[in-house]
């Protein structure tokens, strides 16, 4: 009978010590920060900017308009437009010491890969500040 017992408390302690550990909150996934979003500069040498947040507009070329947003990976996306024949042309840049620098390319002879970058038929470009251009003065002032 003591044997019994014996057997029925060594049981119950086994049992009691095979219990799991209680797991302790972990912290949930810590998301990568976005990048802050710069102001682009007022006018650059493909023409004036107009930004609202992530999206901007590049207009005023007597080429080019172009539409753009900073992604969330910290790559500028832009879509110029061939004012002459409306060509759409994707471009992705990089920030770089207030400067745009990266590739583009005509849509027909370019695609997007699946990490976001251009392939194909590219050519590089560099968007940067320039002087706001001078207004017109009428003569005599």
């Amino acid at each position: 009978m003591k044997s019994i017992v014996t057997l029925a408390i060594l049981a119950i302690a086994l049992s009691a010590s095979a219990k799991p550990v209680p797991k302790k909150d972990t912290p949930p996934a810590v998301k990568p920060a976005i990048p802050m979003i710069p102001t682009l500069p007022a006018h650059t040498n493909w023409g004036a900017v107009t930004q609202s947040g992530r999206a901007f507009q590049i207009s005023g070329h007597p080429v080019w308009d172009g539409i753009g947003e900073f992604r969330a990976d910290g790559k500028v996306f832009i879509l110029w437009t061939l004012k002459a024949t409306g060509d759409p042309c994707p471009g992705v840049y990089d920030w770089t010491e207030g400067e745009l620098r990266g590739h583009w390319g005509f849509a027909s002879d370019v695609s997007v890969n699946g990490k976001g970058e251009l392939e194909g038929a590219l050519s590089r470009d560099v968007t940067h500040a320039v002087d706001a251009p001078k207004e017109a003065v009428p003569p005599g002032f």
